[in-house]
Parts: structure tokens; C-alpha cells; sequence
């Protein structure tokens, strides 16, 4: 009768035991998921499901909490189908010279953008562009023949050009770079100066509004210019462009 009772008693007690907290099956689920990430030979997928597992947490006071991950971003399901757009903008622009035995201005002035898109994939197009920049440097220093003449004068300077552009979205954001060229009208102390010029810019820009009949963003772009056939000038430009787009 004791050997029944005794386990009687013991039957009881493994029927009404506590279930695990959920401290405890959160390390069960790390352990699981750590065995799991470790079969993974592809370095990228071992980091994102290493990263996806819950954090179970000991405090201070003795307290513990369970920290699940945050959801995987849902996927875009639109509908979405290769398009054109196009987009205007303008702005102001810094630009700075620098030129072996030419002059070298340093101002700021408006910047003018057309461009005109065509969206192969949600996340990728490619765009052809053309733009208009003018600055002006009242403050240029010029050396005459006697080095302690200096004098100082004003310098216009106009660019035309254009190139192609390579952008990746990312929602309301897009980043890219592009290549082109630029025609350089230069006016001042010399007279009327030209120079063909091939540009490298890099850039980011963001939709801040949208309607139903255009959107509204920003861009910031970076760019450096040269002489095709030499290094003897060079030239670096900052621009900030409000426009619409479509």
C-alpha cells in the first residue's frame, strides 16, 4: 500500500506541474534556432536567421522578459509594369574651378534639370538628362605680368549640358550616379572662354509629397568636372533641387 501511494503521489505531482515560463522556452527556441542557423553554410542566411531569433533577457532586479524580433517587412505585391516618367527641377548650386594657367571661380548660382526616365524594374532605371547651371565670381584675383600687380575682376561662367543616369529605388528614396558632359562659356578678364568638359556625379533624392497628378521630392547632388583631353581644369559642385516628377 505504501509503493501505490507513493506513486500515486508522484503521478499527481508530474500531471500538475508548472508549465515552463516563457524565459525558459525562449532559450529552448534560441538553442533550437542556433543548432538550425549553424547548418546554414551561406554566410548572409546563417546572419539573418541568427538576427531573427527572440532575445530573452535576465534584469537587474532579477526579472526576465522575452523580446521577440520585429516582423519581416512585408512584401510589395502592387501591381507594377515597366513605365516612363519624367521630372523637372531646380536649385542652386556651389561650384568651385581650379585651372593650370586659367581662371578659377568660385560661386553659386541657379541650377536647372530636365530629365526623362524609364523604369525597367520596381527597384532600377535608367534616365537621360540635360541641365543648365550659371554662376558668377566677382572676386577673382589676376596676375599681370609684374607679380605684385593684382587686380581683380568678375568672372560669368554658364554650363550646358547633359549625360545618362543609373538610379535605385527604395520607396520614396532613390540613389545613383551618372555620366555626361558639359559645355563651359566662361566670360571675363580674357574674354570668352570654352571649354568641353565630361562629368561624374553621384546623387540621393527623396519623394516628400505626393498627388494624384505629379510628386514632389528633393536632390542633393555631388559632382566633379574635367577637361576630356587633359587635367588642366577641374571642377567640383554641390546642388540642392526641389521638383516634380511624374
Amino acid at each position: 500500500m505504501r509503493v501505490v501511494t507513493v506513486v500515486g503521489i508522484l503521478g499527481w505531482a508530474s500531471a500538475h506541474a508548472d508549465p515552463p515560463s516563457a524565459f525558459e522556452t525562449c532559450k529552448a527556441r534560441r538553442r533550437e534556432l542556433t543548432a538550425e542557423a549553424l547548418r546554414v553554410t551561406d554566410v548572409v542566411e546563417r546572419g539573418r536567421q541568427l538576427a531573427a531569433m527572440p532575445v530573452c533577457r535576465r534584469l537587474p532586479d532579477g526579472e526576465t522578459e522575452v523580446v521577440e524580433p520585429p516582423p519581416p517587412p512585408a512584401p510589395d505585391v502592387s501591381p507594377f509594369a515597366p513605365h516612363a516618367s519624367w521630372a523637372v527641377r531646380a536649385g542652386v548650386e556651389a561650384l568651385t574651378a581650379d585651372g593650370h594657367g586659367e581662371l578659377g571661380p568660385t560661386g553659386s548660382g541657379p541650377h536647372v534639370d530636365v530629365e526623362v526616365a524609364y523604369r525597367f524594374e520596381r527597384a532600377w532605371s535608367i534616365a537621360a538628362f540635360g541641365r543648365y547651371r550659371y554662376i558668377v565670381d566677382d572676386f577673382v584675383p589676376v596676375s599681370n605680368p609684374t607679380p605684385v600687380d593684382v587686380m581683380i575682376t568678375s568672372i560669368h561662367d554658364q554650363f550646358i549640358g547633359g549625360g545618362a543616369r543609373l538610379d535605385r529605388h527604395a520607396g520614396a528614396v532613390w540613389f545613383g550616379g551618372g555620366l555626361g558632359g558639359d559645355y563651359e562659356h566662361m566670360r571675363g578678364y580674357t574674354g570668352v572662354v570654352t571649354h568641353a568638359l565630361r562629368t561624374v556625379e553621384v546623387h540621393v533624392g527623396y519623394a516628400f509629397w505626393h498627388t494624384p497628378y505629379v510628386d514632389v521630392h528633393a536632390m542633393v547632388e555631388l559632382g566633379e568636372s574635367g577637361k576630356l583631353v587633359d587635367a588642366s581644369r577641374e571642377m567640383l559642385a554641390a546642388s540642392l533641387t526641389i521638383g516634380v516628377s511624374r
